[in-house]
C-alpha cells in the first residue's frame, strides 16, 4: 500500500505582519504568505487585468 503524500509545513505558526505598503485609506487588504498589504482597489484594477475584470463582474444584491 503506498504511503500518503508528505504534508506541507504549517505556516500558521508565523505571525502575520503588515508590509510597509499600508495605506490608511486603502480599500482592500491582500495577504501574500504572512504579509498583509492595504492598498487601493482602483490602483490594483489600473495595473492588473485580473482585478479590472473582477471589478466589472456583477455583484450579488446582499
Amino acid at each position: 500500500m503506498p504511503s500518503p503524500p508528505a504534508k506541507r509545513q504549517r505556516t500558521g505558526d508565523k505571525p502575520i505582519t503588515r508590509s510597509k505598503m499600508w495605506h490608511r485609506d486603502g480599500s482592500v487588504v491582500l495577504q501574500a504568505g504572512n504579509t498583509q498589504f492595504r492598498v487601493h482597489w482602483g490602483v490594483l484594477a489600473l495595473h492588473s487585468s485580473v482585478f479590472h475584470d473582477m471589478e466589472e463582474r456583477p455583484q450579488p444584491q446582499e
